[in-house]
């Protein structure tokens, strides 16, 4: 048995429209929440990044100042009268 489709056109109404505007504007919604969460997960890892950074420089700063401490002591107690 064959079934025959048929459609049925008519024109939009007002509350069409206002469907159509409303599912718009809740897929940029969507969209404008989805791009923030990607912003913050972005912002966290660079905000980690620069913790990190920092730390190590500190660190490295820390050790230089070490060594030219103790450097300043062997030579004043080796060299210096």
């Amino acid at each position: 048995m064959a079934s025959s489709l048929t459609f049925s056109w008519r024109p939009l109404n007002a509350l069409d429209y206002e469907g159509l505007e409303r599912g718009a504007e809740l897929k940029y919604l969507g969209l404008i929440l989805q791009n923030c969460g990607i912003a913050a997960v972005l912002l966290t890892s660079t905000a980690l990044v620069t913790l990190i950074k920092t730390m190590v420089l500190s660190m490295l700063m820390l050790m230089f100042l070490m060594i030219v401490v103790v450097l300043d002591y062997w030579v004043a107690d080796n060299f210096l009268i």
